[in-house]
């Protein structure tokens, strides 16, 4: 049986691996095949709108179904944020370990250090623009702030600093297959693999 094809609308390398090994059952095409498309500006204001800005745009140069994601880390003492924000809110900074020394050392100085809860969000759109259908797909991790920075391989920035509920150990000391499952991005997958291999998607062009 030939592989179902969608296009994905990152060229995110972290955001890429990860779809590669949870949507290994797909024939998955990224931008890298398009050498002349220009990524849309992010500016919304949540999760779900820019992965509604980025599938959109792809949509509009690709026959097919595109699948977009928008992830983040969101601090409740903070009120969410970084959020939509979280690699480029300490703009120009982007180096990780940097990234997340700033963020403990602003919520050191803006909370109470009371309320650690803390949750990585995740957003995928599944669109398809001659069909003008469009199905949302969201995954959250819970979890609470550590008090310092364990790097791992293999992680996002704020994994160094984020232990999800049930584990009593940082998200970037967990393997990769654990991680893959549990995390934000892996829990959204699912559900949209649920939901192409049940009757109620019908995958046309």
């Amino acid at each position: 049986m030939n592989k179902k094809t969608l296009w994905f609308a990152s060229s995110n390398k972290g955001k890429i691996k990860d779809i590669k090994s949870l949507l290994g059952l797909f024939d998955i095409k990224f931008l890298d095949e398009l050498p002349d498309y220009v990524e849309p500006e992010e500016n919304g204001d949540t999760f779900e709108a820019n992965a509604i800005i980025k599938a959109k745009s792809l949509s509009e140069v690709v026959d097919g179904w595109v699948i977009s994601d928008d992830s983040g880390f969101c601090v409740d003492a903070l009120n969410g944020f970084p959020g939509v924000l979280s690699k480029r809110w300490a703009y120009p900074v982007s180096d990780d370990e940097k990234l997340c020394e700033l963020l403990l050392a602003k919520i050191k100085k803006e909370t109470n250090m009371s309320n650690l809860k803390a949750n990585f969000t995740t957003c995928l759109v599944l669109y398809n623009h001659t069909l003008n259908k469009q199905y949302i797909f969201t995954g959250l991790c819970e979890g609470q702030l550590g008090d310092k920075i364990i790097k791992g391989n293999d992680t996002f920035a704020y994994d160094w600093i984020f232990k999800p509920d049930q584990f009593n150990v940082y998200f970037a000391e967990l393997s990769s297959e654990l991680k893959r499952k549990i995390s934000a991005r892996g829990i959204a997958v699912k559900k949209l693999i649920d939901f192409i291999e049940s009757k109620e998607f019908e995958y046309e062009y």
